[in-house]
Order: structure tokens, then sequence, then C-alpha cells
């Protein structure tokens, strides 16, 4: 896995769950191409979760042929490349909260973190509800993962 992520921290965070790579895009001249150096052509998958045209258009630039991009953010109206899309055989994939059977999937994340194989201590950051402006703007400034809201 290579992660491409503005925030240090995240960064960090990726490398320390296994991503073999972790770059700023600030640091690279062309993310499609250090993506593709980094695995050999491309990854056969990729996943977005900005919702930026922009990242977007990186993402599919980078896939190798009959890759699969995933998109999780929400965000503006992105045009795309239809020739990149159709000549390398891109599949896009709209992903809504996981695409998964709560009944399923949640005792399966459970059983994951029980074995220690899902580290949720470094991906989410509890604030009390009373703190949900701070947890958005923690959020948006790229201080925290995932902001879990609590009302105990």
């Amino acid at each position: 896995m290579v992660a491409v992520d503005p925030v240090a921290s995240r960064r960090a965070v990726a490398r320390d769950l296994g991503a073999v790579a972790a770059l700023d895009p600030a640091d690279v001249d062309d993310v499609a191409a250090a993506v593709r150096d980094l695995t050999s052509g491309g990854p056969h998958s990729a996943l977005d979760t900005t919702g930026r045209p922009a990242v977007i258009s990186q993402a599919i630039a980078a896939l190798r042929n009959r890759g699969a991009l995933a998109l999780v953010g929400i965000g503006k109206p992105a045009e795309l490349d239809i020739m990149t899309v159709m000549t390398k055989g891109i599949q896009l994939r709209g992903v809504i909260e996981g695409d998964a059977v709560p009944q399923e999937f949640i005792p399966r994340l459970i059983t994951l973190h029980e074995q220690g194989r899902l580290p949720l201590e470094k991906l989410i950051t509890p604030y009390p509800f009373s703190r949900i402006e701070e947890a958005a703007q923690a959020a948006a400034g790229g201080e925290v993962i995932k902001p879990v809201l609590t009302f105990a």
C-alpha cells in the first residue's frame, strides 16, 4: 500500500499500519508517476477519501490497466479523462458506508480489534459531544484521522 497525504501525522499512521511508502503530495512533482514507480506500474486498486477532483484524477492516472478506484469521499463534481478510463479499463466504484451488511461487518471489525489487527486507537480520537466544533476543526485541519463524538 502507498499512502498519499499532506499531513505528516497521517502518513506516519499509514506507515505504522503497513504502508510501504507514504508520500507528501507537496514534495512530489507528479503524484501519479511516483505511485506508479513505487508499485511497479501502478496499483491494482486505489481509494479516494477526499472527494477532490484533482486527487481523483491523480488516482485514475496512477492505476495500472484494469485497476479499480473506490470513491468514498464526498466532494464537488469531477471531470474525468474518459479516454484514460476507457483505454486502461479502469473501474470506478462509489462506496456508501463501506457497502457492508452491518450485522456481519460490525462483529467482524470487533473480532479484528480483539485480535489486535484493527488498531482503532490509532485511527479515532474521542470527543464529548459538547466539543463538536473542536472535533470538526481537528478533522478539517488534519490533526486527527477520525473524530468520534461520545455522549457519556
